[in-house]
């Protein structure tokens, strides 16, 4: 990969979101979906039904995803009750997240992501989290660097079983208000 593709890719990330272009929707059905440890052991979301999740859509290339993983880890550390996933993009092979993981100080799980995880949450940059209630439901998606006491907050949002995007209060898929 030549050298000026990576810092391109940065500028184009976070242009998107100083101008508000990478808006994520509500996706319109949940489902389990098949996530990859490095080890190959298949993760289903459905696996997590009964605690909330977080999903944390990251890349090694991306500075706001490195910057966020102290806050992730703590949060980790702080709330076991809630499954905490490191969900890899563009990691390369599935083997390396392990290393890659423990150099960058992560303590959660990671797995690797698929295109149709990232297409099914509408994943339109990065770093890009999602959280599920305990029904597995889609609580909030946020886009962009999160910080703890935002993180709390969508914790909070889940467990009153609120729909959150990108800051505003949406509608899950098929009702006529938000919950």
């Amino acid at each position: 990969m030549p050298d000026w593709i990576r810092p391109l890719a940065t500028t184009v990330i976070v242009l998107s979101f100083a101008l508000g272009t990478a808006r994520a929707e509500v996706p319109s059905t949940e489902a389990d979906y098949d996530l990859v440890r490095p080890d190959g052991e298949v993760v289903h979301t459905a696996d997590f039904l009964g605690q909330p999740v977080v999903l944390n859509f990251w890349a090694v290339w991306c500075p706001p995803c490195r910057a966020e993983i102290p806050t992730f880890s703590q949060f980790a550390d702080d709330n076991p009750e809630v499954a905490v996933l490191g969900v890899a993009v563009d990691s390369g092979p599935t083997s390396g997240l392990d290393r890659v993981g423990q150099r960058l100080g992560i303590r959660y799980p990671v797995v690797d992501s698929t295109q149709e995880v990232l297409d099914a949450y509408r994943v339109a940059g990065l770093p890009t989290t999602v959280i599920l209630d305990s029904e597995g439901r889609l609580s909030t998606v946020h886009q962009g660097l999160m910080t703890a006491e935002q993180l709390d907050l969508a914790l909070e949002e889940a467990r009153r079983g609120e729909c959150v995007v990108d800051g505003r209060t949406q509608l899950r898929p098929g009702s006529t208000r938000p919950r």
